[in-house]
């Protein structure tokens, strides 16, 4: 198996088809993306939906999408409809359900719930015993 060391952002042709690397020392495996990657010593695999890194310790509803920058790990969880992309980062025991959004470089971990149509974006740091719900937006620089 031929092992291709692909930059960020970087497309190439071959064999007639594209191949784009998801993060730096991305490893494309010809037939597909590696199946597992070890983050903080746990195995992590791509989502489905989306390709983002989930680790096998969290679950990811097979309708929750989580992009291919994106990350779930410990024992996050993303249910529903909810989105996880961009940068950003749901872990510990967070849980992201319903038709929320977690995006751009945003954190959502500790005990803290995401739910119904609510949106965490920027940089926006969500931790702790927290809840978010209704349409209620968590945006850039916000830390809860």
């Amino acid at each position: 198996m031929k092992v291709k060391d692909e930059a960020v952002s970087v497309r190439q042709q071959e064999g007639g088809k594209t191949i784009s690397a998801r993060w730096r020392g991305d490893k494309y495996f010809e037939g597909g993306w590696q199946d597992t990657v070890i983050v903080d010593g746990v195995r992590c695999h791509p989502h489905p939906n989306g390709g983002g890194l989930v680790a096998e310790t969290a679950h990811v509803d097979d309708t929750a999408f989580v992009g291919v920058y994106a990350m779930v790990l410990d024992n996050a969880r993303v249910l529903d409809n909810a989105m996880v992309y961009d940068r950003a980062l749901v872990a510990g025991d967070a849980v992201v359900c319903g038709n929320a959004k977690v995006y751009d470089d945003a954190v959502v971990g500790g005990d803290a719930v995401i739910r119904e149509n609510a949106a965490v974006s920027g940089d926006a740091l969500v931790c702790g015993n927290v809840q978010v719900g209704g349409s209620e937006m968590i945006a850039a620089g916000e830390h809860m």
